[in-house]
C-alpha cells in the first residue's frame, strides 16, 4: 500500500505559481496560470497575460475594460436615511439632501445629524490660531488654480496596497539596478541640532567628524575613500588621506531654510531638482511621519521621502493637531525628483518594472513641484461622485480640517492625494 501511495504521488503534477511579470496565460500558452500571493493575472491581448500587482494600463486589454467601467460613473444618489457607504458597499455614495454620516468602518447613512456614539462625532473640527496661520503660506488663486488637476497624473494603486519604495528596491536587486543618484542627505546628521541631554551630546561629539572649510565651502574631515564629494587636502589634521570632503553641488541652486517650523525647524535642507529642472529646498520626512519608516534611509531617487520646507511646516502642524485627536496621518509619497519620475516613466513605457503602471511624464506631476503628498487614507480609489471613505478616520479628519492648514484634494480618483496650496484654500468639490 505504501508503494502505491508513492507511485500516485509521483504522478501528481507540481504547479508553480508565477512570479512578478511571469506569463500566466495566452493563446497557445501551456505553462502555469497561477500567480504568487499578492499578484494577479492580467490580460494584455489574446496571446499574452502576465502576473502583475495591478493592470499596467496603456495598450493592455485589462486597462481598456477598466476604463470602460470607469466611464459609467455612478451618478445615483441615496435617499435620505438610507445607506451611503461602508466597506464592501457598492451602492451610491452621494445623498439626496443630507450629508453621508459614517457610523463605523462598515456603515454610513444619509442623515442630517451625527449621533454622539458614531464615528463622525469622534472626529473634531480643529481650530487653528492666528499665530499658526502667520507661519503658513497663504492661498493665492492667481498662482495656482483651485481644484486644478495635474498636467498629467500617475495611475498608481492605493499606497496602502502597494509599497512603491519596497517594489523598486526589489526590482533593482533582481535586475542589478541601484540608486539613481547619490543621496544629498548622506551627511545631514552632522548639520542637524538635536534635543539630546548635554552629557549625551558631549559624548557623541567626541566621535563626530571634524568640520572644515575649503574653497569657501563647508565640509567634513574624512578619508578620501569614504568621501562622496570632492576631497581637498591641507585642511584637516591627521593622516594624509584625511582630507576636507566637500559635498557635491545639486545643480547650483542654494537651498533656502525659509519656511521651516515645528519639528522641522532645525532639519537639514538640500536643493534637489524637480519640475522644470528647478532646485527645490527640501527636508527629509521624519520616520514618525512616514507610512514606511524604512524608506527614511533611502536616497530621494529611490523614495519620495522629502518635502519642501513650506509643505513640511504645514504638514507638521496638521499632523500634530490630528495626533491630539488620536488620528495618525502618515506620508507614503512626498516630493519626487526628476530622476525618480523618469524611472516610473521608463517603467510605464517598457512594462518591465513598477507593474507597468501609467506614469506622468517627467516634469508634469505635482509631486515634482513639492506640493503633493500621498497620505494613508486607506480607502481605495474614487470612481463615483463621492469617495467611499466613511470608515477611514484619517480621511474623515482630513475632510474636516486639512483645508485649514492649506491642503486640498486635486485628483478625483485618488482620495490619498492631497496638495498644499496655502492656508485659505477650499475643499475640493468631489471630497
Amino acid at each position: 500500500m505504501h508503494s502505491i501511495s508513492v507511485l500516485l504521488l509521483a504522478f501528481v503534477p507540481f504547479v508553480l505559481s508565477g512570479g512578478l511579470y511571469d506569463q500566466c496565460g495566452g493563446e497557445g500558452y501551456t505553462g502555469s496560470i497561477e500567480c504568487a500571493d499578492s499578484l494577479k493575472c492580467f490580460r494584455r491581448n489574446r496571446w499574452f497575460s502576465s502576473c502583475q500587482t495591478a493592470c499596467p494600463g496603456g495598450d493592455w486589454e485589462c486597462a481598456t475594460e477598466s476604463a470602460a467601467a470607469k466611464e459609467v460613473e455612478d451618478t445615483a444618489v441615496a435617499p435620505n436615511w438610507e445607506q451611503c457607504g461602508g466597506d464592501g458597499w457598492n451602492g451610491p455614495t452621494a445623498c439626496a439632501d443630507y450629508p453621508c454620516q459614517p457610523r463605523s468602518q462598515w456603515f454610513s447613512q444619509c442623515r442630517p445629524d451625527c449621533p454622539a456614539e458614531w464615528m463622525c462625532a469622534q472626529i473634531p473640527e480643529e481650530e487653528i490660531t492666528e499665530e499658526e496661520l502667520g507661519e503658513l503660506e497663504t492661498y493665492d488663486p492667481d498662482t495656482v488654480e483651485e481644484e486644478g488637476e495635474e498636467t498629467e497624473t500617475d495611475e498608481f494603486p492605493d499606497p496602502s496596497l502597494v509599497d512603491l519604495d519596497a517594489l523598486q528596491q526589489t526590482e533593482q536587486a533582481l535586475y542589478g539596478g541601484s540608486d539613481l543618484e547619490e543621496d544629498p542627505f548622506a551627511d545631514a546628521q552632522e548639520e542637524e541640532e538635536d534635543e539630546e541631554p548635554t552629557l549625551l551630546r558631549r559624548r557623541r561629539n567626541t566621535v563626530r567628524a571634524t568640520t572644515c572649510k575649503a574653497n569657501g565651502k563647508s565640509g567634513t574631515c574624512k578619508s578620501t575613500s569614504s568621501c562622496s564629494g570632492t576631497s581637498v587636502p591641507g585642511h584637516c589634521p591627521g593622516a594624509k588621506n584625511i582630507q576636507c570632503c566637500v559635498p557635491k553641488s545639486s545643480g547650483g541652486s542654494k537651498p533656502s531654510a525659509k519656511g521651516r517650523c515645528g519639528s522641522y525647524a532645525k532639519a537639514a535642507v538640500r536643493a534637489i531638482k524637480g519640475n522644470g529642472n528647478k532646485g527645490y529646498s527640501v527636508v527629509k520626512i521624519q520616520k514618525a511621519h512616514l507610512a514606511s519608516p524604512g524608506s527614511y534611509s533611502l536616497s530621494p531617487s529611490s523614495s519620495d521621502n522629502t518635502m519642501t520646507t513650506s509643505t513640511a511646516c504645514a504638514f507638521d502642524k496638521m499632523a500634530s493637531a490630528a495626533k491630539k485627536s488620536g488620528v495618525y496621518i502618515k506620508i507614503a509619497s512626498g516630493f519626487r525628483t526628476i530622476a525618480r519620475q523618469q524611472y516610473f516613466w521608463n517603467c510605464y513605457r517598457t512594462k518591465k518594472c513598477n507593474g507597468g503602471n501609467l506614469a506622468a511624464r517627467p516634469g508634469t506631476s505635482n509631486h515634482g513641484r513639492g506640493i503633493a503628498l500621498d497620505l494613508n487614507t486607506n480607502c481605495g480609489k474614487q470612481s463615483r461622485a463621492r469617495p467611499n471613505c466613511g470608515g477611514s478616520r484619517v480621511y474623515q479628519w482630513l475632510y474636516k480640517n486639512a483645508h485649514k492648514y492649506g491642503f486640498t484634494r486635486t485628483v478625483k480618483s485618488e482620495p490619498w492625494h492631497w496638495e498644499f496650496r496655502g492656508a485659505g484654500v477650499r475643499r475640493a468639490s468631489f471630497s
